[in-house]
């Protein structure tokens, strides 16, 4: 038998019925202030967790096996990158040296090994049959480098062909006297026929170097020995009179002039050498000074020993004059100094095993390979000497 169970279900009050409606809105806005809450939570979490650091980013550090440029301006360089670079470095030791002047100077021949021809008067250039000689050629002493055909002007020639006119007339009297003498050979005295043959034979060779300095070419030749370093010859070209035609010079021995604002400095000279621009070392020797100023200058000359590279007649040098004043300081190859846009010079020292700094010094030349650091190192740093000029280039 089933029993029928019925549940009953109680009436609600109004008034519970009212708490109801106001409980379910409140329990919809919490729900939105919490997310609303945890979406402004969020950012900052992320952040907070991205590199676990809640202060100031440190500045980045430099890439391993890459070269870089800090920001205090020093170079981050790994071993394999210096390997690769060639650097080199040396100790800084102060040490007193002789002082130094740095004086400019040009390459001049040696007067005992160079010659210039020049034009002896009026006239044209005519080749010899070896032809006109050339820039670099080799030419002996003595040695015909052109014919030149005198070109006398207007007054010039009607001189020489009036004193010609006049020859002719003295050599046809003294002919007509010796022809009367030898008609009377038996009377007339010997030394008056041997006196009139002695005229005309004068009077002829008179003629004949008048006339051949109106026509016949006269020969060019080669003042000295050596090398053909400038020429003017042109084949049908016409020359003033003591116009430099050509220069011949001996290579081997060349000498520089420097101009020094010091008279005195000759009597304080230890050696010298010079420079190019090009940084070629150019022994020197002594050899004297002048004692008249040129444009405010005083000349000193000297000779060019050693190997030196391939120099020009008028090529500028930089000369280097060691004196007996002594100075102190590091002397560093110039190599070791590189110059900063502003002009400044610097040199590179190694603090650290892979780190490099720059230092502003200052220089002084000591030669043509060397210069003296007077300030801004310090006893026993290390100083790059090769590859210094690598350093400054990175960025």
């Amino acid at each position: 038998m089933v029993t029928d169970v019925r549940v009953q279900q109680t009436p609600i009050a109004p008034q519970e019925q009212a708490v109801c409606q106001r409980q379910q809105p409140t329990r919809l806005h919490l729900r939105v202030r919490a997310l609303l809450l945890l979406a402004l939570l969020l950012p900052g979490l992320a952040l907070a967790h991205a590199g676990h650091d809640h202060g100031d980013a440190p500045a980045p550090a430099p890439l391993a096996n890459l070269p870089t440029r800090l920001p205090d301006g020093s170079v981050f360089l790994p071993k394999p990158a210096q390997h690769l670079y060639g650097i080199r470095t040396e100790q800084a030791h102060v040490q007193q040296v002789g002082g130094t002047q740095e004086l400019l100077g040009e390459v001049v021949a040696d007067p005992n090994a160079s010659g210039l021809l020049q034009a002896p008067k009026l006239g044209r250039i005519h080749p010899p049959a070896e032809g006109l000689p050339v820039l670099g050629q080799q030419v002996a002493a003595g040695t015909l480098l052109a014919w030149l055909e005198p070109l006398p002007d207007s007054v010039d020639r009607a001189n020489q062909e009036a004193l010609l006119a006049d020859l002719d007339g003295q050599i046809a009297l003294s002919r007509q006297r010796l022809e009367r003498l030898q008609q009377l050979r038996d009377t007339a005295p010997r030394q008056e026929i041997e006196d009139v043959n002695l005229q005309l034979a004068s009077q002829q060779a008179r003629q004949a170097a008048v006339a051949r300095g109106l026509t016949e070419q006269q020969p060019l030749l080669a003042p000295v020995t050596g090398v053909v370093s400038q020429t003017r010859l042109r084949a049908g070209a016409i020359v003033d009179e003591h116009e430099p035609l050509l220069e011949l010079v001996d290579p081997a021995r060349l000498q520089v002039t420097a101009y020094s604002h010091d008279p005195a400095l000759a009597e304080h000279l230890l050696a010298a050498s010079a420079r190019t621009a090009a940084g070629a070392a150019i022994g020197l020797e002594f050899i004297g000074t002048g004692y008249r100023l040129e444009a405010q200058t005083l000349p000193l000359q000297f000779a060019v020993r050693g190997n030196p590279p391939r120099l020009a007649l008028g090529q500028p040098l930089t000369v280097l004059i060691e004196t007996d004043e002594p100075a102190t300081g590091v002397v560093l190859p110039r190599a070791a100094v590189v110059r900063q846009g502003g002009g400044a010079s610097l040199v590179w020292v190694h603090p650290a095993a892979e780190r490099f700094a720059p230092r502003l010094v200052q220089v002084r030349p000591l030669d043509a390979g060397r210069v003296l650091i007077s300030a801004g190192l310090e006893p026993g740093e290390r100083v790059v000497t090769v590859g210094a000029a690598l350093l400054n280039q990175l960025r």
